[in-house]
């Protein structure tokens, strides 16, 4: 939420930010980043949804995008009924839930499910939808995974590549931050790393 970032942080970031570009590689949605990083100066270009989405700070405008089709979002639709669970898509940055409704694209479906749940749907998804991708993240309830279920090219990993050609510079030249599974790859890239606290042991690995 928006206070997750407390004064000494903010004004940490703010400073840092008159001589780096600071920027997000995240699993949530735009709307969510927007919420808890609001009056902090981001610049460059920021990563959503697990690289679902890349967007420049300086014009707000999206400049990559992976997405999800109708048939499949009904697809795992049907699959998720068997724990009735009612999943959250992601467009144009905005976090939802689902309603079919709407015969459109989506970048990426959020379904929060417990360690039986993920066991279960991931290799039924795996089998029927072999174009998705399905990653595990911390809960934003505090309970079970918030599973991220993207288009099989979209990665953190390969987000960081393309902004990094856009800067004209490679991913060493990065420093990342990660706390979550989802972390572990486009970490092992950047040049500089360091994982929170509450980070899984595998991103403290690194």
């Amino acid at each position: 939420n928006a206070s997750a970032l407390n004064s000494v942080v903010k004004d940490f970031l703010i400073e840092m930010a008159k001589s780096i570009n600071i920027s997000v590689c995240t699993a949530r949605s735009y709307q969510q980043i927007r919420e808890i990083f609001f009056g902090i100066p981001l610049g460059g270009y920021s990563v959503f949804m697990n690289g679902a989405m890349i967007m420049c700070h300086a014009s707000e405008k999206i400049i990559d995008e992976h997405f999800l089709h109708f048939e499949e979002l009904l697809k795992i639709k049907k699959i998720s009924r068997r724990f009735n669970k009612q999943f959250y898509v992601i467009k144009d940055g905005i976090l939802r839930e689902y309603f079919n409704e709407e015969k459109s694209s989506h970048t990426a479906i959020i379904l929060n499910l417990s360690s039986y749940e993920w066991d279960n749907i991931k290799s039924d998804i795996e089998n029927k939808l072999p174009n998705l991708s399905l990653k595990k993240g911390i809960s934003l309830n505090g309970s079970g995974y918030d599973v991220i279920i993207t288009h099989q090219s979209a990665s953190k990993e390969n987000a960081i590549k393309k902004i990094a050609n856009l800067h004209k510079t490679t991913t060493q030249s990065f420093v990342g931050v990660g706390d979550g599974y989802t972390d572990i790859n486009f970490l092992s890239l950047c040049g500089l790393t360091f994982a929170m606290s509450n980070g899984v042991k595998e991103v403290k690995s690194i």
